[in-house]
Formats: C-alpha cells, sequence, structure tokens
C-alpha cells in the first residue's frame, strides 16, 4: 500500500478508503485529460483492453 501511496502522490492523485464490516476498498483518483491521443504522442502508454485482465471490469 505505501508503494501505490506514493505513486498516486507523485501524480497528484488521491486516494479514498470505503470500509464495512466485511471489507475494505480503495477508489484511486488520477488527473485526466481530453488530449486526444496519437501515435506521436503516445509513447509507452498501453491500451487499456491489454491490461484490464480476464474480463474484469475497469
Amino acid at each position: 500500500m505505501a508503494v501505490v501511496w506514493n505513486i498516486v502522490k507523485d501524480l497528484d492523485g488521491g486516494i479514498d478508503a470505503i470500509t464495512s464490516a466485511k471489507r475494505t476498498a480503495f477508489q484511486i483518483y488520477f488527473h485526466i485529460t481530453r488530449d486526444k491521443i496519437t501515435e506521436t504522442n503516445r509513447g509507452n502508454s498501453i491500451a487499456l483492453e491489454e491490461i484490464t485482465g480476464n474480463g474484469e471490469p475497469w
């Protein structure tokens, strides 16, 4: 969790923890951009489809 916290803070994001008697969930927030992604500014980005796993919702 400390690694995640540091990455989120380095990117000026935030984390909310939602707890109940049975579980704890975390919501992680990052800034968004409306800039269009093109092949020239894509860099090393990975398509969302490549990182969502085995059908898990994103």
